[in-house]
């Protein structure tokens, strides 16, 4: 049986209220019917009566307007749908009533229409709290994720605790049972939940994963068309490969279903979900569905950008860390048109050059360096911005150190506009390589003499050597020849052993020198 309904009846007679009583009894409807006799009447039983279904107004010739009645029921707060009772040959009257804000009418002597009125105002009561349950959900949401869009929780990159607090707020901002946030694998090949609030349990859980492949094209859907609206999963064709893999053990009936977006391209979705059955989506719960998903990308984007901003800190740590230890000398120029000025050094560029950093930032070659040093640096750079392309090369410098020889990369930044406004120096300091091969040239050269003087001294040993076994036969052959005769031929045989005797002395003399 129906719940109880009250009616007041304005008019008419107690035949009249006994009437309209029995017709909906006999249609099952519990129901208390109150006559007022008049206006006067009326006004006093909606002072203390509880809460109408309906207000039946009798038509007579002494009843007010439609409209007056409608502007006295909304002065007392009184939100009562307003019914016209009346004969046929009263019809250009009731239309009139409908006109000015009358719900519905009824014809005597046909009372039975009344159970089809009551039967409409009843479901359109409904469907008209529901539709207001929904806005009045839509609106608290919507304040919900503008102050969400403001909090710290979505500036700080922290994408599981953003995306904790907003689905949270979606199924308080939605008539839906839950709300997940799925993302692509790097490959593209599954949807992985990242976040999924259960508004019955109050739990949130996440690590389950959806085979793309069993999607069918209910995922291009969504690319085309960025959200899906689904009151039934099972009716509608474009989530039939979806039913046995998910909605099926799930028990989900209806879901809104909103892609999520970064840069052009799907990462993942945004799925608000009813459970058990089919289920109407109201419209504000659908803007309420794109503003979720308009948030949830927000919150991917911070979290790429918390990202990219630590990968970015971490990287200008570790260059920093690499200007300042290292054993290269590190020079950042800013061009300023034909200007190049100093931007930093680091200290072994300081210690190298004997040029203080202070002194020397925001200064160009001329201020710091003397010719030709300052013509030579310029030079460089002039090459490096014409090449547009790093150059190499190796070059002795006059510094206020000293004299330096360095091995040099100098590598010229540009700009969207084509434009090189920065160059980075990387010298490395090889006068001590280059004072090293200048002594080993010399040792080279020292070497080459000393082989040269030791072949020259073992060929002298050679011939020295040579020429004394030559004067040993010499000097055998005139020592025979002495003791073989006299007279003159002793005498020239002494003449010859004198002569051997100068000249071992000789050889003797060569064989000292070679060693």
């Amino acid at each position: 049986m129906s719940p109880a309904q009250r009616v007041l009846l304005i008019g008419g007679d107690d035949a009249d209220a006994a009437r309209v009583a029995q017709v909906l009894r006999d249609a099952g409807r519990e129901v208390e019917v109150v006559r007022a006799a008049d206006l006067a009447d009326a006004r006093a039983q909606l002072e203390t009566l509880p809460p109408l279904d309906a207000l039946i107004v009798n038509l007579t010739d002494e009843v007010t307007s439609a409209r007056h009645w409608r502007d006295m029921l909304r002065a007392m707060g009184r939100d009562v749908p307003l019914l016209v009772l009346g004969s046929i040959d009263q019809e250009l009257m009731v239309a009139l009533w409908l006109a000015e804000g009358a719900a519905d009418w009824v014809f005597r002597p046909h009372f039975s229409g009344l159970v089809a009125v009551m039967t409409r105002l009843e479901r359109e009561r409904r469907d008209a709290a529901i539709v207001a349950d929904a806005e009045g959900r839509w609106r608290a949401g919507t304040g919900e994720l503008m102050r969400l869009a403001r909090s710290a929780q979505f500036r700080s990159g922290d994408l599981k605790g953003a995306l904790s607090q907003l689905t949270e707020v979606a199924v308080r901002g939605a008539r839906a049972a839950r709300c997940g946030v799925w993302l692509f694998n790097e490959a593209r090949t599954v949807l992985e939940l990242i976040d999924l609030y259960d508004a019955r349990t109050g739990v949130h859980t996440s690590g389950k994963n959806l085979e793309v492949s069993c999607a069918g094209g209910y995922l291009d859907e969504l690319h085309s068309q960025r959200m899906l609206v689904i009151d039934d999963v099972y009716a509608d064709p474009r989530t039939r490969h979806l039913t046995e893999s998910y909605f099926t053990p799930e028990n989900v009936g209806a879901t809104i279903d909103v892609g999520l977006q970064s840069r052009g391209a799907l990462v993942g979705c945004l799925s608000l979900e009813h459970l058990g059955g089919p289920h109407d989506w109201h419209a504000g719960e659908e803007s309420f569905a794109g503003a979720l998903a308009d948030l949830a990308s927000l919150a991917l984007e911070g979290a790429e950008r918390a990202k990219l901003e630590s990968a970015l800190g971490e990287s200008e740590r570790r260059f920093r860390e690499m200007f300042l230890h290292s054993n290269d000398s590190i020079f950042l120029y800013r061009v300023e048109g034909e200007r190049v000025v100093l931007e930093d050094m680091n200290p072994t560029a300081e210690l190298v050059t004997g040029v203080s950093r202070e002194l020397a930032i925001g200064k160009s070659a001329g201020d710091v360096l003397s010719e030709p040093a300052r013509a030579k640096l310029t030079q460089r750079w002039q090459q490096a911005i014409r090449a547009r392309a790093p150059i190499l090369y190796e070059q002795e410098m006059q510094l206020p150190s000293g004299s330096r020889w360095f091995n040099t990369s100098m590598v010229p930044f540009i700009n969207d506009a084509g434009e090189v406004y920065r160059i980075a120096s990387i010298a490395r300091d090889v006068t001590g390589v280059r004072e090293a091969e200048q002594l080993q040239r010399n040792l080279e050269a020292q070497l080459a003499d000393a082989q040269k003087n030791e072949a020259l001294a073992r060929l002298a040993s050679h011939i020295a050597h040579d020429v004394n076994n030559l004067l040993t036969v010499v000097n055998a052959h005139a020592q025979r020849l002495q003791e073989s005769g006299g007279g003159k031929s002793a005498d020239v045989a002494q003449a010859i052993l004198q002569a051997t005797a100068r000249g071992r002395e000789l050889t003797q003399q060569v064989l000292t020198f070679g060693r």
